[in-house]
């Protein structure tokens, strides 16, 4: 089936925030597009094209979900939440949930959880929470992972991840278990210093720009 690549003209149930300007022609979002679509499908092929558009990693089932909720008019809504909610998050452990659910009641923002990223040479790798916004990878550490050998994989990895442009925290289970709160706070700072170092590179990239254009 093939997957929505760009927004439609906005019809007036759309909601405002899912609604952008493209040319001075009002269109709605990639998101309220897909949603709304997938709300004229039938089950299976309704089904199919919310896990191929996730799949892609340019939707996260967070955003989708988002957009359904406040989608009044979109057509089968309560069947598109079902089929958004069958999606994920998928958590491999019950520490991973807390974590996510203690950023959710802290007001942070919500991650993709268990999601597949490419990273260097062509490989691919599975991120326990991703905000993907602020380039920031969250992986939640049992045990194991304090035996040499992975250990050195995990470096490995983290700096395959670096190379595009994603950060990684590690936190042991040992911290959540003792100190959940304080895990949060850690997150939530880097976050904040993530957002800041993006709002630099868009500020420095546009006064180089500028500069160009004068001289």
């Amino acid at each position: 089936m093939p997957l929505p690549d760009r927004a439609g003209r906005a019809p007036e149930r759309a909601d405002p925030a899912d609604v952008v300007e493209v040319d001075r022609i009002p269109v709605t979002s990639l998101a309220w597009t897909t949603v709304e679509v997938a709300g004229r499908l039938d089950e299976i092929r309704r089904r199919d094209l919310l896990a191929a558009v996730v799949a892609t990693g340019r939707l996260s089932v967070a955003e989708l979900v988002a957009v359904a909720d406040r989608g009044v008019g979109i057509p089968r809504r309560p069947r598109v939440l079902a089929d958004l909610g069958s999606l994920g998050p998928h958590f491999r452990s019950r520490t991973e949930r807390r974590v996510v659910d203690a950023c959710g009641a802290a007001g942070l923002p919500t991650p993709e959880v268990n999601v597949v990223v490419p990273t260097a040479g062509g490989r691919s790798d599975e991120l326990d929470l991703l905000w993907r916004w602020a380039g920031l990878d969250v992986e939640v550490d049992g045990l194991h992972h304090l035996e040499p050998g992975q250990r050195q994989r995990d470096r490995q990895r983290d700096r395959d991840l670096a190379d595009v442009g994603i950060d990684v925290l590690r936190i042991p289970v040992a911290d959540v278990d003792d100190d959940l709160d304080g895990v949060v706070a850690r997150i939530a700072r880097k976050l904040g210093a993530r957002r800041d170092d993006n709002d630099d590179r868009r500020i420095r990239t546009l006064t180089s720009r500028q500069r160009r254009d004068a001289s």
